[in-house]
């Protein structure tokens, strides 16, 4: 899945990644990718519970893309 944000000021991206019935995404990948700019791109892995941190974001337009880890069809 892939999401696109867009930060009018500096700050960070988090949240919580769930599967079909509500129950946490363990050790997905989340990409924050710059549309504009020199950003580049970012991951994070969900945790135990299924969240994610991205720190220290310039303002700007992402897109944020989500991946379930090899092996798993969530």
């Amino acid at each position: 899945a892939v999401v696109d944000v867009v930060l009018s000021r500096r700050g960070v991206v988090e949240g919580t990644v769930t599967v079909a019935g509500g129950a946490p995404a363990v050790n997905s990948t989340v990409t924050l990718t710059g549309v504009q700019g020199t950003f580049g791109q970012r991951t994070a892995t969900t945790d135990a519970l299924g969240f994610y941190e991205i720190t220290g974001i310039e303002a700007g337009t992402y897109r944020l893309g989500f991946a379930a880890p090899a092996g798993t069809n969530h």
